[in-house]
Order: C-alpha cells, then sequence, then structure tokens
C-alpha cells in the first residue's frame, strides 16, 4: 500500500479502495458524533419536554420505581449510593418529574444532534461499505461515539439510545441498522492507556532496552518532566509528518490521554477482532485537527502494538465555510510504519527530534501547550536512565 500523507483527489481515494484485497476484512467509520450534557437549573427541571436528538439525566438517590420516560438506569459506585436515569420523551409529550423530596435530584439535558457535515460523512461511509461488501471478505459499519461525559455507570450499555433520528434513517433505508457497530470513546481511551501505553511505557526506562526497540522498529517515547506527560519520537514521523510538531502527544500529563491514544486504542479493538483495513471518514468543519489526530493515532497502535497490522485509508474533507475542497486521502499501513531504526541511536534520533520541532526565537515549543515556550536550549527529556538531553 502506499504510504503517502498528502492529499489528493476523489479519484485517489476511488483508486485507494480497488486496491484493497479480496480477502481484507474491513471497518469503514464515518459520521463521529459528540454527545453533550448541559445542567438544567432554574424552575422548569421538573418538566422535561421531548426533543429531537436529545434525553435527559437525572439523579436518583432514593427511588427505587421507574421514572416516566425511563429507558435506562445505571448505579454509581463512584458516586456514592446514586443511580443515573436516561428518561426519553417523546417529541412533544412533557413529563412532570416528582420532587426532589421524593429521591429524584438534578436533571441534565443530552443532546446528540449531528451536524450536516457529520451526516454526510456518515453516508459516504455507508456507500464506501455498500461498494466493499460486494468484493471482500467482510465489512463493518462503525460509528465512534464521543461518550466521555456520560456517566460511567451508563456506558457499559448499547449505546444505540444515542443514535440521532437522521441515522437511524440511513441505516435503516441501508439495511444496516442492525449490523452497526458503535465504539465508545471511553471504551477505547481506556483500552489505549490500560493495554497499550501502561504496560509498554516500562520498556524504556532502561537504555538497553529502549535502545533495542528503536533498532528493531524505529521510535522511541520520552517523558517530559515538567507535566509527565508521554510523547512518541521516530524515524517516520520525521521524514512523513507535514505539520508541526514532528512527534506525537501521548497523553497530556502522567495520566491524561490524547485524541491520539483514544483513536490508537480504537485501532487496537479493531485489530483485535480481525479486521485487516480500516477506511475512515471525517470532515475538518467538525474537527479542525482530526486528520493530524487519525494519523498520530495510527502511529501509536503501530509502534506500540508490533504483533498486529492494520492498512488505513484516512479520508479527510474540508467544506469550513461551505467552499467545499478535494479531500485529503492518506493511505498507511503498520508495516510500514514499522521499519528498523537508520540512525546510529536513541541520541540522534532525539537529538534530531528536538531540532526540527525548534521555532526561531522561541526555543523548543510544547507540544500540548500551542504557543508556549522553553529555553532556546529546549528541554526534550527522555525516560531512559531519567536523564536530560
Amino acid at each position: 500500500m502506499n504510504n503517502s500523507l498528502a492529499p489528493d483527489s476523489d479519484s485517489r481515494l476511488d483508486h485507494a479502495l480497488h486496491r484493497i484485497p479480496l480477502d481484507a476484512q474491513c471497518v469503514v467509520e464515518g459520521g463521529h458524533l459528540t454527545v453533550r450534557i448541559e445542567h438544567m437549573r432554574g424552575l422548569h427541571d421538573r418538566q422535561l419536554r421531548g426533543q429531537k436528538d436529545g434525553c435527559y439525566l437525572a439523579v436518583v438517590t432514593d427511588h427505587p420505581d421507574a421514572l416516566p420516560g425511563e429507558i435506562l438506569r445505571g448505579a454509581s459506585k463512584e458516586d456514592g449510593p446514586i443511580e443515573w436515569v436516561v428518561i426519553l420523551p417523546e417529541i412533544g409529550q412533557v413529563i412532570d418529574l416528582p420532587a426532589r423530596s421524593m429521591g429524584v435530584g438534578d436533571v441534565y439535558t443530552i443532546t446528540y444532534g449531528p451536524s450536516e457535515t457529520q451526516q454526510r460523512s456518515l453516508r459516504v461511509a455507508l456507500d464506501f461499505a455498500r461498494q466493499l461488501s460486494t468484493r471482500v471478505k467482510r465489512v463493518r459499519l462503525a460509528i465512534l461515539i464521543g461518550d466521555l461525559d456520560i456517566p460511567p455507570a451508563l456506558r457499559h450499555h448499547n449505546l444505540e439510545w444515542l443514535l440521532p433520528e437522521s441515522y437511524k434513517a440511513m441505516l435503516d433505508e441501508a439495511g444496516l441498522r442492525s449490523e452497526v457497530h458503535l465504539y465508545s470513546e471511553a471504551a477505547c481511551r481506556n483500552q489505549g492507556k490500560r493495554r497499550l501505553l501502561d504496560p509498554r511505557k516500562k520498556n524504556f526506562e532502561k537504555r538497553d532496552t529502549a535502545e533495542q526497540i528503536y533498532k528493531e522498529h524505529g521510535y522511541t517515547l520520552f517523558q517530559d518532566f515538567r507535566y509527565g506527560s508521554f510523547n512518541l519520537c521516530s524515524d517516520y514521523a520525521l521524514q512523513k509528518l507535514s505539520e508541526f510538531p514532528y512527534l506525537v502527544a501521548v497523553t497530556k500529563d502522567a495520566k491524561t490521554c490524547t485524541c491520539g491514544l483514544i483513536l490508537a486504542g480504537k485501532l487496537f479493538s479493531i485489530s483485535k477482532e480481525g479486521f485487516t483495513h480500516f477506511i475512515s471518514i471525517y470532515d475538518e468543519a467538525d474537527d479542525a485537527r482530526i486528520r493530524r489526530k487519525n494519523i498520530d493515532g495510527f502511529l501509536i497502535f503501530s509502534y506500540l502494538v508490533p504483533e498486529r497490522c492494520v492498512d488505513a485509508i484516512l479520508c479527510t474533507s474540508n467544506t469550513v465555510g461551505r467552499l467545499e475542497q478535494q479531500p485529503k486521502v492518506d493511505e498507511i499501513s503498520s508495516d510500514q510504519i514499522r521499519k528498523p531504526g537508520a540512525l546510529s541511536g536513541l541520541q540522534e534520533l532525539l537529538e534530531l527530534t528536538r531540532k526540527k520541532n525548534l521555532v526561531p526565537g522561541l526555543g523548543f515549543v510544547d507540544v500540548m501547550s500551542p504557543g508556549a515556550c522553553c529555553s532556546p536550549e529546549g528541554t526534550l527529556c527522555q525516560l531512559i536512565d531519567g536523564r536530560r538531553l
């Protein structure tokens, strides 16, 4: 597979799809949703009105009976003896909640209506899934649900209750409603941290081990001692990434995952189920940095999971300002990313990474804080033997 990261036209996307082998097992993703939660305040938080692509979340402390319009309930272990209840009134319906004295406390609105570009991304993904289903071994349509704000007690349930009406109509028309797979962003985050990063970061604490990993796979992890954040640098990132920074942020601090690590967790889940190819459809109107986030996620997955291989086609449209541009099509393969180190060793890799991320007059600019700067000498640090460069 071509390993270019350059923008191109729809014809290149068509060619990329037709190059997928007949025995491929493909996941086609589009229509990513972000779930928004807002606390209801005031005198009307007991009166819930049905709304399109939205529902309500009530905190219950002592009300065992089902609430009007209740569709889901989950007990919270972290927040004490409370339950989270999802309430879905019919459109136009008004539900009166019991008083707070009866054990029903704060109420939140949950909205998940998609943008026009998110709907279009899903339509494109549906079209690609139909095309591929006639010529490859296996196809799965997938939607990533941004459920990080949903209480953990509710995440283990089927996420179909968060599907917008427009998505349901498109899936029903395509006959794929029962087959679509909804990936939880929170679950992908857990996979990324617990299954990818946590078991592997200790490998870089000793120089000999880290040197061997670089020699075999062409990358290393280092930690910024100021914030505790983990970053990945590699031969591939230095040569192929087309924009600053020329390294990959894995965590924002010692614990908080970046979007790249979350997306790597999603790819790990996909690979575990035997899928060999991943086709992603996004629009920069919904996330201006989604292309880079997807590429970062693919690099993190490819390096931290060397035993698995996935080929990816990342299609990123740009309709900002309603002036549609040709989509950017990135074809990447795990096997082409994982190459033996081409430099003399880690010292040279880290020095080149530091130099490429230097901004004239500012020094080494912090990856997670755009605009923040360090001394002209930079503070690029590494885990190896706890030493600074």
